[in-house]
């Protein structure tokens, strides 16, 4: 089993009171032995590591301690993404304080704040394109905290916007905020738009943003094939998914017990086979700054 040298020597930086010294030795320490061992010895490398005081410190982080304890059952959840956005602001000082600046100041949560402005760009997009007589279904939507960079939003209300998620108090959330804006919040489980049991039609946006994160292939591919069916003709569908070998991957599976499914560019676009190409107008493929975040966009004809 490789060696747990980074993980003493993180610990006495915490003593230390070198914080970031230390979390920056987690991550590139889990980084490097998650690259180098098998996925089963890493599974069992992550449950021995758990037990040590280094990682255990790191819990004394709001952020991290949440992702933890799934409070709500599920990794990922809306309430977590609150802390990286900034909507939660719990009181810390000393090691606390800085254990969550450094973490919500990390690469990965930089671009999924990059991620929220590009699905603001996108909403705006598209009710300043088709004004008052436009349809968006936002799937996975959690809070649904990119309205609030919405420019057009306020003034320009859409024919239909439909906010999906399996959780009811995220769906709370978003009736709470976004109610006098006509939000339509549904309580749904994805496998009923896989399955054909669910379907919307004439749709000019539908974005996901992590739901991908924790679609294993098959799932991915069936749903980006029903999502796509339900566009208008000039629609957009607009996926966002973690690559593959990210840098903080290590720390958030081994420290945070937060697991991702990662996908390169072409495993994005193999999630469009089985759509004809002539019904496919345009398509194209970015990544955010810090070079975490695949996006996927694709236009109906």
């Amino acid at each position: 089993m490789p060696t747990v040298k980074f993980l003493e020597e993180a610990e006495h930086f915490f003593h230390s009171g070198k914080c970031n010294s230390a979390m920056h030795l987690l991550a590139s320490g889990f980084a490097s032995v998650r690259k180098e061992i098998s996925n089963a010895d890493w599974k069992q490398f992550v449950c021995d590591a758990r037990q040590h005081n280094a990682v255990k410190t790191t819990r004394l982080c709001p952020f991290i301690n949440h992702a933890v304890s799934r409070p709500f059952g599920y990794p990922g959840d809306a309430t977590l993404i609150d802390h990286i956005y900034g909507y939660a602001k719990p009181v810390l000082t000393g090691l606390p304080r800085s254990l969550y600046a450094c973490m919500t100041g990390a690469s990965a949560p930089r671009s999924v704040r990059f991620r929220r402005h590009v699905l603001a760009h996108y909403i705006d997009k598209v009710l300043h394109e088709r004004e008052g007589d436009s349809s968006v279904l936002s799937l996975g939507c959690g809070h649904l905290r990119e309205l609030d960079l919405s420019r057009v939003l306020t003034q320009v209300r859409p024919h239909r916007f439909l906010a999906l998620d399996q959780d009811a108090n995220s769906l709370a959330e978003v009736e709470r905020c976004f109610a006098t804006l006509g939000i339509t919040a549904e309580r749904r489980n994805i496998k009923d738009i896989v399955a054909g049991r669910l379907n919307y039609e004439g749709l000019d946006l539908i974005y996901a943003a992590g739901l991908y994160d924790y679609l294993m292939p098959e799932a991915a591919h069936s749903l980006t094939l029903r999502l796509f069916n339900m566009l208008a003709p000039g629609g957009t569908l607009f996926i966002a998914n973690f690559l593959s070998n990210i840098p903080d991957a290590g720390f958030m599976e081994a420290a945070m017990d937060w697991w991702l499914i990662y996908r390169d560019e072409n495993e994005m676009r193999a999630l469009l086979s089985g759509i004809e190409e002539s019904d496919i107008a345009s398509m194209q493929q970015y990544r955010d700054p810090d070079n975490n975040i695949t996006f996927l966009e694709v236009h109906r004809t």
